[in-house]
């Protein structure tokens, strides 16, 4: 019972970490990615801002850089990453809805598998990329190290009074090694004497996907003489995600079964978003006395292959038998009661 809880709530956890992400607009989906699949945005926003300055600045940042695109500006919740001398340090909470997914810039490169990897000494492929998906080369505001971690208060934090004296933390967008975060700023009030851009993280992103439905996604014919031809039974095809769902193929009926006909045509085929067709499959004559048969769906659905299962049964008849054969069964049998009634008497 108690390991049957522990299933239901991991069930629960990830289904509502799966509803949390939003659909990226086409523009800033990477072309390795198949619908359904999720991920994060990384880029190097363009506005620049003094070094010292408040949390509350740094928190705004995102907000405003993501406005200077179209695609970015259709997204919200981008997370500024940034270290500060209050400890408002902003790594891994950035990530709150997984740190498991990967990571991409603006220009469909793949960043970083997961967060630990975006956090360590080597990306796959440098940030490198503004909001509007323009190649930067530029020193962003970091504060944090390149493990995600504080770098103490007063101490190469972003902003504040840099107690220390000894520069600011910062990094370049264009480095894959620990330069991407770690400083290279050296000497002097650094933190107040220049203006830098800062990193921005997306939410939790989804390709857009199609949500089908298959309506009985079983037909029972039942019972049918072998000699019979069954009732035609419709099956439904529906999709209300976001995606159109695209139809490679429908697996063909097989003998006795067969495909009578429907609104959805033959393969491959379309379904809009918000819309449906049905197929329709019936029995004929042919088979043993028990058949069935799984018709697949391969489609662009993150659940694909579907499947639609066929069942049907069928009584055999006993061939007739002539006079002369029932005569002597009928002989057989009363020899059979007549000797077991002898032995009883």
């Amino acid at each position: 019972m108690q390991l049957a809880k522990y299933v239901t709530l991991y069930a629960l956890l990830s289904y509502a970490q799966h509803a949390a992400a939003l659909d990226a607009p086409a523009a800033l989906i990477p072309s390795d990615l198949n619908p359904g699949d999720q991920f994060y945005i990384i880029f190097a926003g363009s506005d620049v801002v003094n070094g010292a300055q408040t949390s509350a600045t740094y928190t705004a940042y995102a907000a405003a850089v993501k406005a200077n695109d179209p695609d970015t500006d259709a997204i919200n919740g981008w997370t500024t990453l940034f270290g500060h001398d209050d400890s408002s340090l902003v790594t891994l909470s950035a990530f709150g809805a997984g740190t498991s997914y990967p990571i991409y810039n603006t220009n469909g490169d793949r960043v970083a598998n997961n967060t630990a990897g975006l956090f360590s000494n080597s990306l796959n492929n440098p940030i490198g990329y503004d909001e509007s998906g323009t190649a930067v080369n530029s020193s962003i505001w970091t504060g944090f190290n390149f493990t995600g971690s504080s770098t103490g208060i007063g101490d190469d934090s972003l902003g504040g009074n840099d107690s220390l004296s000894d520069g600011c933390l910062a990094g370049s967008s264009n480095q894959v090694n620990n330069q991407w975060a770690a400083s290279i700023l050296a000497g002097g009030n650094g933190c107040a004497g220049a203006s830098y851009g800062l990193y921005v993280v997306s939410p939790l992103l989804s390709v857009p996907a199609p949500v089908v439905s298959i309506s009985p996604d079983t037909i029972d014919f039942g019972i049918v003489g072998a000699s019979e031809t069954s009732n035609e039974y419709t099956v439904t095809l529906s999709n209300s995600g976001t995606a159109d769902w695209e139809i490679s193929s429908i697996d063909a009926a097989v003998s006795p079964f067969v495909a009578s006909g429907g609104t959805c045509g033959s393969a491959p085929l379309i379904i809009a978003v918000g819309s449906s067709c049905t197929l329709s499959f019936t029995v004929r004559p042919g088979g043993s006395s028990f058949v069935s048969q799984t018709v697949l769906i391969n489609s662009n659905a993150p659940s694909s292959p579907d499947a639609i299962t066929l069942k049907r049964r069928v009584i055999v008849p006993v061939p007739a038998l002539n006079l002369n054969m029932l005569v002597l069964l009928i002989t057989m049998l009363a020899a059979v009661v007549g000797l077991h009634m002898r032995r009883t008497a």
